[in-house]
């Protein structure tokens, strides 16, 4: 059933009615249609275009589809453009013809603006309703004497009788103002400053009844900076396209529900990479890797990630992040990672080249400091074996074990990993060997970096420090060596068009 087309010679295609129907998503409005459509029926009754008898026909079949809908029975049709005409439809099965009145003087646009009104009315369901009342009398019939005047009274039976109804679901807790509009209506455009003046004066009357539902800026300010930092950290995990809330409502009240939408893609993630090096004398080599990242594992949200690297430098390394409270705050990140890598080593006038395998195992655990950073402590051990590939065949081979406490510190405001143009961030990793873990190695050591993207208009330069050591190392016979390194390195230009 349509409610517009009348002037076309031929039907609609099957593409157009597909595009064009709404049912699916506006059938919850049925409540405010069935309701709207009731007033109106009233209206029509009273100003004599339909009879009583039409009227409780109509007003009949609107309750009994309202039933159907309340019970999950309404029968919907693939013509049934939307919720208004599915529920005209449905009104002229029941009770024939006279369900064609209903639509008298009245315009989907009508039907639309009543509707959604009164559906977020509904699911608002507030704790205290502000009502204010700007229905205007009904006319004297003996004062009606032209179009106009029968459209003006139509308004006014429609608005009060629907405030009447309205009126009935104010509570003791709820607040009524009345401002005295004596004659004006809707259709007195010429009044409109003098009825918003009204308006105000009531309202402002209404103040001392008002206050005590207010809170004072400060209060508000800091429930708003609480609220937008639960959505941002939520959003900054990087699991969901977008964060949005509802307000629900229950026996203890209301309460707002963070919904958030999860990303189309994901939750397995692959990413691939690829190092060249040339230092144009003859030496070159390649690094091939692939990243697997797995996320939302549990309800808490741990994260298990893989890495792989082919090449010149080979190697595996597996690490799961397990936050230890739904707010993400505290977690605990333990890892394993094996390494071979290739290594040129001088011994005076000799000289080879080793292989060098490293496995190593980490156990973390930390905090979160919201969207700026963490701090990380744990325990770590490794065991290394350095292998004479290629040289005389007395090059020595060594076989080391070691075993050390670290500290990590990252603050980071990067506004993004991969292309990063505004923000800058700072890593300090603090390391101690200690006699009583058995390693080979007796070392302190300070690492720290830092990085810096300066963007001009669509270019971006990356710049990165080296890293800072200062530590000192017991090596079998081996003196105390002391070393500080300190340099920047520009390690990348990004192009943004």
């Amino acid at each position: 059933m349509r409610l517009w087309g009348g002037r076309f010679n031929e039907d609609q295609s099957d593409l157009m009615k597909q595009f064009n129907a709404s049912f699916m998503f506006d059938q919850r409005l049925y409540a405010g249609d069935i309701q709207g459509s009731l007033v109106y029926a009233e209206a029509l009754h009273l100003i004599g275009l339909i009879t009583s008898g039409e009227r409780d026909s109509i007003q009949k079949g609107l309750k009994k589809i309202e039933a159907e809908f309340d019970a999950g029975q309404f029968e919907a049709k693939a013509s049934d453009e939307d919720i208004h005409t599915a529920v005209e439809r449905r009104l002229s099965e029941l009770i024939g013809e006279i369900a064609g009145k209903l639509h008298t003087g009245r315009s989907r646009n009508d039907q639309v603006a009543v509707d959604l009104r009164l559906y977020v009315m509904q699911e608002i369901g507030p704790d205290i309703i502000i009502a204010v009342d700007i229905s205007s009398p009904y006319a004297d019939p003996e004062a009606i004497d032209s179009f106009l005047g029968v459209t003006d009274q139509v308004l006014r039976i429609m608005t009060r009788n629907n405030t009447d109804r309205e009126i009935l679901h104010i509570g003791p807790q709820d607040i009524l103002i009345t401002p005295e509009l004596e004659d004006m209506s809707a259709a007195d455009f010429a009044g409109a400053g003098e009825a918003v003046r009204i308006g105000e004066e009531s309202t402002r009357q209404s103040i001392p009844v008002l206050r005590h539902l207010s809170v004072s800026e400060s209060e508000y300010a800091e429930y708003l900076e609480v609220f937008e930092k639960d959505l941002s950290r939520i959003f900054g995990l990087g699991e969901f396209d977008k964060v949005g809330y509802l307000v629900e409502n229950g026996a203890l009240g209301s309460t707002i529900r963070i919904k958030p939408y999860g990303k189309s893609w994901g939750p397995n993630y692959i990413r691939f990479g690829m190092t060249l090096f040339d230092d144009f004398q003859g030496n070159s080599n390649y690094s091939l890797s692939i990243n697997h990242t797995r996320t939302q594992l549990n309800r808490l949200g741990a994260e298990w990630r893989n890495d792989f690297k082919l090449g010149i430098n080979k190697g595996i390394s597996s690490e799961f992040y397990q936050p230890l409270d739904y707010a993400g705050r505290y977690f605990i990140a333990p890892e394993y990672r094996y390494d071979e890598t290739f290594s040129f080593e001088f011994f005076g006038d000799i000289s080879g080249k080793y292989q060098i395998k490293i496995a190593q195992f980490r156990l973390g655990a930390g905090m979160q400091f919201g969207r700026f950073g963490q701090i990380m402590a744990g325990v770590a051990g490794a065991n290394a074996r350095i292998k004479p590939i290629i040289g005389p065949n007395n090059l020595p081979e060594f076989k080391i074990r070691d075993g050390w406490l670290y500290t990590t510190f990252l603050w980071d405001q990067i506004d993004n990993t991969n292309f990063p143009k505004r923000g800058e961030s700072l890593e300090m990793v603090y390391v101690s060997t200690k006699d009583f873990m058995d390693s080979d190695w007796i070392y302190d050591l300070l690492r720290i970096g830092v990085l810096k993207p300066v963007s001009t208009d669509s270019n971006t330069v990356w710049f990165s420090t080296g890293r800072l050591e200062e530590f000192r190392i017991q090596l079998w016979e081996m003196p105390f060596i002391w070393v500080v390194h300190w340099k920047w390195v520009m390690v990348g230009t990004i192009i943004m068009m």
